[in-house]
């Protein structure tokens, strides 16, 4: 053996193939994460005030649903006194 260099036992990844795997991995779920958030937004901007309203969202607060935590919501929704 070489200074420097492991041995690997046949059919285990190298180190560097394990972090390429798990980055490639982070990497595709923060792509259908990005993907699923831009078509809720595109789904909320679709609907009409009257289900926004039932649904308890104002139409300017659609991104911060989407994209916001829950704790940061800056609520404008008023429910009816009636």
């Amino acid at each position: 053996m070489k200074c420097g260099t492991a041995m690997l036992r046949a059919g285990e990844p190298s180190e560097a193939l394990r972090g390429l795997r798990a980055a490639l991995g982070r990497w595709w779920r923060s792509y259908w994460q990005s993907r699923s958030r831009r078509a809720a937004v595109f789904m909320l901007r679709a609907l009409d005030e009257k289900t926004l309203h039932d649904i308890g969202v104002d139409r300017s607060e659609i991104e911060s649903v989407v994209y916001g935590e829950p704790s940061e919501r800056r609520l404008c929704y008023k429910p009816d006194a009636n």
